[in-house]
């Protein structure tokens, strides 16, 4: 019996090109010099930090257009409110999702199921 696999992996190489493309046009960008802003790459979050609101807003900006270009899907990226501090700094992280979570995957596995006339048998693996 013929089988597939639903796999949602995110390359990380690809996410590591499009930071360094990122941190480049933040290095050239008019609107950030002599500004404090930075991205940083930890093993599945990146976590942004600027002076305000609306230079994070910028940043952010920045880093998910250079996401797209690289093919990265954009719905793996979680993207968690802006933290805000009483000083004005603003800081915010992205969460890269790796796999599928356990309802989406259940989720998939249903609407299978639910294909009557599809002869198939799913199973849930570990999070891949």
């Amino acid at each position: 019996m013929p089988s597939f696999d639903i796999v949602s992996e995110v390359d990380k190489q690809e996410i590591d090109n499009a930071l360094n493309q990122a941190r480049k046009e933040l290095a050239t960008r008019f609107d950030f010099k002599g500004v404090t802003a930075d991205i940083e790459h930890e093993k599945d979050k990146i976590t942004l930090t600027a002076e305000d609101a609306s230079r994070l807003h910028g940043l952010r900006e920045i880093v998910i257009n250079k996401l797209s270009k690289r093919n990265v899907d954009l719905r793996n990226i979680d993207q968690q409110e802006p933290a805000i501090s009483s000083i004005g700094h603003a800081r915010q992280e992205l969460k890269i999702q790796q796999g599928l979570e356990g309802e989406k995957a259940k989720e998939i596995i249903h609407a299978i199921k639910a294909q009557k006339q599809l002869k198939v048998q799913s199973t849930l693996q570990e999070r891949q």
